[in-house]
């Protein structure tokens, strides 16, 4: 059925997932896509919106229909950042005709060739007065990985105004991250607290992931070209990094050895991704990061532990820590297909991780302040003892 569209879309239509053809093989074009369509190979979606962990690639077919009396120029938005490349095909559906391309975009092509200036890919359609277009477009997902068939329906302008808010929100969540980095680094060198060096490199470690993930790294800092492999570099980065703050924090190499000796395999783990990626070994990192962002809740038990140890600032930690698990939960459940896709659960992940950086920021204060009144303790002990010898020769 087709879906009806006017100039004043907001973004709240979404194209239908009514009707999808998964392509195992990865290599159809249009004419295997119409064969497939003649033989009713395309199906409903069964899942909340998500195809799943799915090789190759999938099509979709839809109309908009545009009963107004003013053509409908729109741009459509593919709602995700993890697609390789998006082909549609277009032609009016009282038509015989053979179908047009309409836009091909790739996340390794120049950024500046896309048709619409976006972070996620967005194509161009106008639908004049009167008519119907039908469509039939690619998602292509690579050897394996998740695509959302459904995409949202934009005019230019409502368009223009969501990127702005979303922006916005970005800049705060990547501004706080460079401030607590900055701060954590000037403490650093004043207090001379090695953590801090730790908690300013893990911190901004985030900007580069997130950045990368949500497709800004391509869209202002690589746009003449991008591999798939720089999203699986930042996320390594930062589990790395995070996983070597956590080691020192929670000091688990002197009071839990044996929780230690998994917090070294995590990191083991972590630096092979890295090497799997420069050495191009698609398989194996995919593997790998599979394994990492398996165990990376494990850590939650390891902080609880010490704080049962009497480590105040781990019950902190590990709060922080949660929540970025509880984020990570949400994302991996939505592409899955077991929750739908909205903007909620979209940017719950970076702003999980932003409340992770502030509550191992307060984490770190209780650490200091531990460490600080140990240090005064130990100082009047000394002062104490010295002060024992005097009183006996004064006698």
């Amino acid at each position: 059925m087709p879906i009806e569209v006017s100039q004043l879309e907001d973004g709240s239509k979404l194209t239908g997932f009514h009707e999808t053809w998964h392509d195992k093989g990865g290599h159809s074009d249009i004419a295997d896509a119409l064969l497939a369509y003649e033989r009713g190979a395309f199906t409903p979606l069964r899942t909340a919106g998500s195809t799943g962990i799915q090789p190759g690639a999938f099509w979709s077919h839809f109309a908009l229909r545009n009963s107004t009396n003013q053509p409908a120029k729109l741009h459509i938005e593919y709602v995700d950042h993890q697609l390789l490349g998006l082909q549609v095909y277009s032609r009016a559906l009282s038509s015989a005709g053979p179908y047009r391309k309409l836009a091909k975009l790739s996340i390794y092509a120049p950024f500046d060739t896309r048709q619409v200036e976006h972070n996620r890919f967005v194509f161009e359609i106008i639908v004049p007065a009167k008519t119907t277009q039908e469509l039939l477009v690619k998602f292509d997902s690579g050897e394996l990985g998740v695509v959302f068939p459904s995409m949202r329906i934009w005019s230019p302008q409502k368009l223009q105004q969501n990127s702005k808010g979303e922006i916005s929100l970005i800049a705060f969540l990547f501004g706080g991250h460079f401030l607590m980095a900055l701060f954590a680094f000037v403490g650093a060198i004043t207090v001379k607290e090695n953590i801090l060096y730790l908690y300013s490199l893990y911190c901004a470690s985030k900007i580069l992931v997130w950045g990368t993930v949500l497709g800004y790294t391509h869209q202002y800092l690589v746009s003449g070209g991008f591999h798939w492999g720089y999203t699986t570099i930042s996320g390594a980065i930062a589990i790395l990094t995070g996983l070597i703050f956590a080691r020192i924090f929670l000091e688990t190499r002197r009071y839990t050895p044996r929780l230690d000796y998994l917090l070294q395999v995590m990191m083991a783990n972590s630096a092979f991704l890295l090497v799997c990626v420069l050495l191009g070994l698609k398989s194996a990192s995919q593997i790998s990061m599979t394994v990492a962002l398996l165990c990376y809740p494990l850590v939650v038990p390891i902080a609880l532990v010490r704080w049962r140890q009497g480590n105040s600032a781990a019950a902190v930690f590990a709060i922080g820590w949660a929540t970025l698990v509880l984020g990570l939960l949400v994302q991996a459940m939505r592409d899955l297909g077991f929750v739908v896709h909205n903007p909620v659960n979209y940017y719950w992940p970076p702003v999980a991780s932003f409340v992770e950086m502030m509550a191992i920021m307060a984490a770190i204060g209780l650490m200091v302040q531990r460490l600080r009144t140990q240090k005064d303790q130990a100082e009047k002990n000394i002062c104490n003892n010295w002060k024992f010898p005097k009183q006996i020769l004064s006698t």
